[in-house]
């Protein structure tokens, strides 16, 4: 009830022992006025309670976006590394380690590409060796042991090569003079060295791409790829005047003579052994006239 606009709230007892009735009166703003103190607290504890939630959250945001981009960046530097990986195995450079990033399955992809690159390098270097040793055993195949140049065997390989295509070829044969006579009188030290002079002064007067070719014994024959008959003529007089000129050093003991002979690959020629046959024809006629 109102009385004089001031509020207020009746309480009505019944006395049991007779009919009374008590009515107490009890003004509304002190029987709320914990309830009012209360709701009060109740207010600054959720305003409270809800900034701290707002402030935590910003909190945990900041902190997430750092550490996801810290994930990010990680996983990023992995994944460049791991590219880099692959760059350098397409180029044959030296691969290094890809680091770990923390990151299980990443961690697991980089020790996947590590193991990768440690069975290549394995690989490689095995293959390597066994083509460096087949390289080897190939060139020891087709070198002359004393002289290092090729011997018949590389004459053979070549012949099937070339099967008398259409070429411009000239062939010189070699004959070292009286070579027994210089073995029987001097020794066979001394011989080998007459070999390795001459091989020697007819590498030094030909060109890289021509071919020198121990045939056996004192018997070589140089192969003059895109040379013609006069070409042959003016390398074997290049070779014929270095010999002449070793013979007259003072104090040598190395003094030989050679004869040769030339022959120029025409369309008659069926094999190169027919164009060796007629240089050796060549070589007797012109060991004849000089006797």
């Amino acid at each position: 009830i109102k009385i004089k606009n001031k509020e207020y709230m009746i309480f009505i007892n019944k006395i049991r022992i007779n009919d009374w009735k008590v009515v107490s009166l009890l003004p509304v703003e002190n029987l709320l006025s914990s309830v009012k103190n209360l709701e009060k607290k109740h207010l600054k504890i959720g305003y409270f309670l809800i900034t701290f939630i707002i402030i935590f959250y910003l909190i945990f945001l900041v902190f997430l976006y750092h550490k996801s981009k810290q994930f990010v960046e990680s996983i990023n530097v992995s994944l460049k590394d791991m590219v880099r990986f692959t760059q350098k195995l397409v180029t044959n450079k030296p691969v290094n380690k890809v680091p770990f990033s923390g990151i299980y399955e990443i961690d697991k992809l980089a020790k996947n590409f590590n193991n990768l690159s440690l069975e290549l390098t394995q690989r490689t270097q095995k293959l390597v060796q066994t083509e460096a040793l087949k390289l080897v055993n190939e060139k020891l195949a087709n070198t002359d042991a004393l002289t290092g140049i090729y011997n018949r065997r590389f004459l053979d390989d070549f012949a099937k090569e070339f099967n008398c295509k259409p070429t411009t070829l000239s062939v010189i044969l070699f004959d070292i003079d009286d070579f027994k006579q210089i073995n029987d009188n001097f020794g066979h030290d001394t011989g080998d060295k007459v070999i390795k002079k001459l091989i020697n002064i007819i590498d030094t007067s030909v060109r890289q791409s021509d071919c020198i070719i121990r045939l056996g014994g004192d018997e070589f024959l140089l192969l003059l790829k895109d040379s013609k008959e006069k070409d042959a003529y003016i390398v074997v007089e290049k070779i014929l005047n270095k010999i002449e000129e070793n013979n007259k050093k003072e104090n040598n003991n190395i003094v030989f003579n050679v004869s040769y002979g030339i022959s120029e690959y025409k369309n008659n020629h069926r094999t190169i052994n027919e164009l060796i046959i007629e240089a050796d024809e060549t070589m007797y006629k012109n060991k004849k006239l000089r006797k």
